[in-house]
């Protein structure tokens, strides 16, 4: 073990903004990269610098009219104080904009090969599936969104994933992508649960 000259442990210099886990499911009608038929990217803000913690959902379905956008939460403050840097790629302010949908999130535990998590708002229920899910991989780096931050996690990318809207599957497949290969050195599943991802500031 070390001294109190020479600690064992790394201790990052920078100060923690935030403690969240992040699950995103992303599904095309073939498998492949493209537009999406399903997009959910789940934020459960579990400690924050500024105090505003809870769930934080972004939602995009596909449908005859076109792209449907919701902004979904438990704590409507978190809309403001975080979906500006964590709203998925290509959504524009004005997706944000909108008042959000008040929300109840619900979760299986990480404890096997799948988790589930189900979200429910007047007219509206998602279930959302990632299933063969590998083993976690431990990562560190610049923050993708935040790149004048820094990010660890845990990442566990699914084998398969599915959804339901309203008692309805969504038809589509996960496919390979390609946006983590900056980051990873290699592509992922569009399907993955990243745990226990802790944000800090870079001194």
């Amino acid at each position: 073990m070390g001294t109190a000259d020479r600690p064992a442990a790394t201790v990052h210099p920078g100060a923690v903004q935030a403690i969240f886990d992040h699950l995103i499911l992303s599904l095309t009608a073939d498998g492949r990269p493209g537009t999406p038929v399903f997009l959910f990217s789940h934020y459960r803000l579990r400690w924050a610098a500024d105090g505003i913690v809870g769930d934080l959902a972004f939602l995009e379905t596909a449908n005859d009219g076109g792209t449907e956008r919701l902004v979904l939460t438990d704590a409507p403050a978190l809309v403001s104080a975080q979906s500006g840097r964590l709203s998925p790629r290509g959504w524009s302010p004005e997706d944000l904009e909108r008042p959000p949908t008040v929300a109840v999130f619900g979760s299986t535990p990480l404890a096997g090969p799948a988790v589930t998590e189900t979200v429910v708002a007047e007219g509206l229920s998602v279930e959302v599936e990632w299933s063969a899910l590998g083993p976690p991989a431990f990562a560190t780096g610049p923050a993708p969104r935040v790149p004048t931050e820094d990010i660890v996690s845990v990442l566990i990318e699914a084998g398969a994933g599915r959804a339901t809207m309203n008692g309805r599957a969504v038809a589509g497949s996960l496919f390979v992508n390609d946006v983590w290969v900056p980051w990873l050195g290699r592509p992922l599943r569009s399907g993955v649960v990243a745990i226990g991802e802790v944000l800090l500031t870079r001194p």
